[in-house]
């Protein structure tokens, strides 16, 4: 099991640091990758404490606007339990959200394909991985809400697609 949990924290942060070949100039002024210079770093974090946060997107279109205003200045920010649990319903295999926050995130439209989010130290690595051939499709932007102990001093967001 931790070897596969090691393989999903790796293939999540070599999406975040490649570059997405063919979506560079249609890329969301939201996405935010790890820099070149910090991705070895970053790398050997996850593969010795990184862990997934538990999450759900913000799917309703009427409230999505609304969160999306929220993060227009910034990449996360925190909400009450209360708040998290009206966006998005119960958290994965609980019944009361933690410390919760909207977190900013890029996908392709249509959505085929899943989200990651982990928590790398201080870093969270935001990820959407498409299904292949989606990198034609016009990148849009979407909201989390993401279960975390603190808030991370950075959060790194991108989107790609899956190997054949």
């Amino acid at each position: 099991m931790q070897l596969n949990a090691n393989v999903l924290i790796v293939g999540s942060i070599l999406l975040a640091v490649a570059s997405v070949e063919g979506t560079q100039a249609r890329r969301d002024t939201w996405w935010a990758e790890v820099p070149p210079s910090e991705s070895a770093s970053i790398m050997r974090l996850c593969r010795e404490s990184g862990e997934p946060a538990p999450f759900r997107e913000v799917v309703d279109d009427h409230v999505l606007s609304a969160v999306e205003t929220r993060l227009k200045n910034t990449s996360i920010v925190p909400i009450d339990s209360e708040e998290a649990f009206r966006l998005v319903g119960p958290p994965p295999d609980k019944t009361r959200w933690g410390a919760a926050y909207l977190v900013r995130a890029v996908r392709f439209h249509p959505r085929r394909g899943a989200f990651t989010a982990h928590l790398c130290g201080r870093n969270l690595l935001v990820g959407y991985t498409a299904d292949p051939g989606s990198s034609d499709h016009k990148m849009v932007r979407a909201v989390l809400v993401v279960e975390l102990d603190s808030m991370p001093d950075r959060v790194f967001v991108t989107c790609g697609v899956g190997a054949r």
